[in-house]
């Protein structure tokens, strides 16, 4: 740190002066000087420090649950998958009842003539159950690698939203939202989120 006194070269020089003169008051005089200086530079330190922990703190709240559900690009392609997930659990039900359905008619044909061909048609009719099953699986396989990507899509575009959020409005933070919180209700900022995001 350098001294005050060396700061100005006007200064410095008038002490300059009075040392020549009058050493022991030169002395006083400059002890007087470095104390102010550090006194001054103290001071300066401690408004800094003072400034720093007194930075203004606003926080935003946020219901995390409404903003999934009530993001309409999400909920419709929930909805897709949900319908499409169903369809392809009907469509597997129904081809096992109409397999059963055949193995018991090709069943009751052989038993007519003697039932030579039961084995037969029982191990025919496990192997294509096994294939409807593979297939079934397969179908599953392929919506949950969908909602997996369609989440990433859409968490990621609901991040995107709260952060311009917490950019327009200086928020220096975001918490969940609690109804029982009196500050929540004048920073909820679900709807603001929301409005970026429909």
């Amino acid at each position: 740190m350098t001294p005050f006194y060396q700061k100005n070269s006007l200064i410095y020089s008038m002490l300059s002066i009075i040392f020549q003169r009058y050493p022991v008051q030169y002395y006083k005089l400059l002890l007087l000087v470095i104390g102010l200086n550090l006194i001054t530079e103290k001071g300066v330190s401690q408004k800094k420090a003072l400034l720093a922990s007194t930075k203004i703190v606003k926080v935003g709240y946020l219901e995390p649950s409404r903003v999934r559900n009530d993001f309409s690009k999400f909920t419709k392609a929930k909805e897709k998958l949900t319908h499409e997930n169903k369809t392809n659990k009907y469509s597997y039900d129904s081809a096992v009842q109409e397999l059963d359905k055949r193995i018991l008619d090709k069943l009751i044909k052989d038993s007519l003539t003697g039932g030579k061909e039961k084995n037969k048609i029982l191990d025919e009719g496990n192997t294509q159950r096994s294939n409807l099953e593979k297939q079934y699986k397969q179908s599953q396989r392929l919506l949950n690698s969908k909602r997996i990507a369609l989440t990433q899509k859409f968490e990621g575009e609901i991040n995107e939203a709260i952060s311009l959020v917490i950019s327009e409005n200086g928020l220096t933070d975001v918490q969940a939202f609690q109804k029982d919180t009196l500050g929540n209700r004048k920073l909820n900022i679900t709807d603001l989120v929301l409005k970026k995001l429909n």
